[in-house]
């Protein structure tokens, strides 16, 4: 698609989908920021160990396209003031795990109609799966369609991520590895926007 036309294949299929397609390169605010400022702090994550109950309200009660995965609790079960980023999980591979998992556990095939609809059975709401474990342990971070940057990240180089990249998850990650947050494709449009009307 790239060799048949100008624009790359991405803004092409945003074009076909009436999407709103992200400019090249960003604008002069967006410049000035930091990753830590673009991000979305309160985050849904996924527990590198969680219940499949937890697992199933995550798909059931949000729109999330994926879902970062931490260590949260420490040896005595106590719970981190600072969750630990491992991983990311695509919103459609959670389902996949959960499905396979409770396949496993019910010995026949869950009757899981969509990712919206979910139904587990009362006695295994607290049941745990290996999340960490389904997407191969520790990897680099850049596993998964899950790209990691540090808090002090200028802009300009997480946009170049989602504009000529593709990207629609970025998450902020800092030396220590904990997870401060994620930036995706809407905070950026949401910037964008932002900006529009402000010169309006």
């Amino acid at each position: 698609a790239d060799f048949m036309c100008p624009e790359s294949f991405i803004t092409q299929v945003g074009l076909i989908k009436r999407l709103r397609i992200l400019e090249e390169y960003p604008s002069s605010e967006i410049v000035k920021l930091e990753a830590r400022h673009a991000m979305t702090a309160n985050v849904q994550t996924v527990e590198s160990m969680d219940t499949l109950g937890h697992i199933a309200h995550l798909l059931v009660n949000t729109r999330h396209n994926g879902f970062p995965v931490v260590h949260s609790i420490d040896e005595k079960g106590n719970r981190m003031l600072k969750p630990q980023f491992r991983n990311f999980v695509t919103r459609r591979k959670l389902f996949v795990m959960l499905r396979n998992e409770l396949k496993v556990k019910l010995k026949e095939l869950p009757e899981l109609v969509s990712q919206d609809r979910v139904r587990i059975p009362p006695e295994l709401l607290h049941e745990t799966l290996d999340v960490l474990g389904k997407l191969g342990g520790n990897k680099a971070l850049y596993t998964n369609l899950g790209m990691v940057v540090q808090p002090d990240v200028p802009m300009y180089r997480v946009y170049r991520f989602f504009s000529q990249l593709g990207m629609r998850h970025v998450c902020v990650v800092d030396p220590t590895g904990t997870l401060h947050g994620i930036i995706t494709r809407s905070d950026i449009l949401l910037l964008d926007a932002a900006e529009e009307a402000a010169e309006e």
